[in-house]
């Protein structure tokens, strides 16, 4: 539909302008090479208009992105330095500037992750015990330390709970929603911040309890539903 719209477009124009020149007594070769100029002023001037009808539309303050966001699109992600007449500057994590065509940025799907300013923390690790009980009285007291600390979202779940074995060592997992607002180099800090001072009192607590951490893999990923 989009390409149809253009060549009737395109074919309306040249209609008009045939007429308007025939009215001023021009011969049809006149008119043939003036069909074909207006052809190509058209195909010439399209894409240069439509990037800056598209920076018209991406300068609007109820736009879904500006200046400082960070979003993903196109297989892109990074922080947007720039909305320009015709393109789009997006600073990657690498500090490399990547410049899309307005159109594109329109046209693409984009994930607006400095609109989300809550996160989710899903920590799995592994404790040694020297006895059964100390493991689950490490875990109850993790689960306080969480209400308590004042970094994870009381009004959300929080949870810690063992959820397995592996080999002599019990699965612990830890879950809980904290704040950090957006994903630009800053927020990441609050994300950094937050996790490395959650799992230090988790290690202290572990020592308490005659607790040995294995491994622990870390996921920290957008939480909708924490909004």
């Amino acid at each position: 539909m989009p390409a149809l719209n253009k060549l009737l477009t395109i074919g309306i124009g040249l209609i008009v302008t045939a007429a308007g020149l025939k009215v001023l007594g021009l011969h049809k070769e006149s008119l043939g090479l003036a069909g074909i100029a207006s052809v190509a002023f058209a195909l010439a001037t399209q894409n240069a208009l439509s990037q800056f009808i598209s920076s018209l539309i991406l300068c609007n303050p109820e736009s879904s992105i500006s200046v400082g966001d960070y979003i993903m699109l196109l297989g892109v992600d990074g922080e947007v330095s720039d909305i320009g007449w015709f393109a789009t500057t997006i600073v990657t994590p690498d500090s490399t500037p990547i410049v899309i065509p307005n159109t594109d940025v329109l046209q693409a799907k984009v994930s607006n992750i400095s609109l989300n300013t809550k996160r989710r923390m899903v920590e799995e690790f592994a404790i040694v015990p020297e006895a059964p009980e100390d493991a689950f009285a490490a875990v109850e007291e993790i689960r306080e330390m969480l209400w308590n600390s004042g970094i994870a979202d009381t009004s959300k779940e929080i949870r810690c709970h063992v959820w397995g074995f592996k080999g002599t060592g019990l699965l612990v997992r830890l879950e809980c929603n904290f704040d950090a607002p957006g994903t630009n180099p800053q927020a990441r800090d609050i994300e950094l911040d937050s996790r490395h001072a959650v799992m230090e009192r988790v290690v202290r607590i572990l020592a308490r309890h005659r607790c040995k951490m294995g491994g622990y893999p870390v996921t920290v990923v957008a939480a909708p539903d924490a909004q």
